[in-house]
């Protein structure tokens, strides 16, 4: 849809990863006013070789501070929200499965109410993982396939999807 996104306010968690970046640059060349809230510097992600920080406004902070969360929603006037903030690496998943519980569960719901208290949204994106499915029995995979993921990182993921369906 040509113009969906000229002026439009997005936040996007996690903006400067893999995805996030490619997710900016996409809102930007579309015409949105995009937001970044970011926990870390990522000096070799897209974002930072494409100097995409320079075009959007950057909030340093975490997910799962919801105060923080509802504060940028707030102060944006954001109308979407696009929650890509995630600890997604499945082998650190297995060595530090508090840190990714923290990160993709806790940080996912600390951002669905935050947005459920501004009350300003239009949509709300929730990034997954084929991870949520389990072991693939056939492909492709399908959004009502059952739930099933088999280690810690599936699990973080597997909370996601029912958080973003709950809220």
């Amino acid at each position: 849809m040509p113009g969906a996104w000229v002026g439009r306010s997005v936040l996007v968690t996690g903006g400067n990863g893999f995805l996030g970046s490619h997710v900016v640059a996409r809102l930007l060349d579309e015409g949105a006013r995009v937001t970044c809230l970011i926990k870390e510097d990522l000096p070799l992600s897209p974002f930072h070789r494409d100097n995409l920080a320079s075009r959007v406004r950057c909030v340093s902070g975490i997910v799962e501070d919801v105060l923080l969360v509802r504060e940028v929603l707030r102060e944006s006037e954001a109308d979407t929200l696009f929650h890509l903030a995630a600890q997604p690496i499945v082998g650190d998943a297995r060595t530090e499965p508090l840190q990714t519980m923290e990160s993709n569960v806790r940080g996912t719901y600390a951002v669905l109410e935050a947005a459920r208290k501004w009350g300003g949204l239009r949509a709300i994106v929730v990034a997954s993982s084929d991870k949520v499915y389990g072991e693939a029995v056939r492909l492709p995979y399908v959004e009502d396939a059952r739930l099933s993921g088999i280690d810690i990182y599936d699990a973080s993921k597997v909370c996601t999807d029912v958080l973003a369906q709950a809220y």
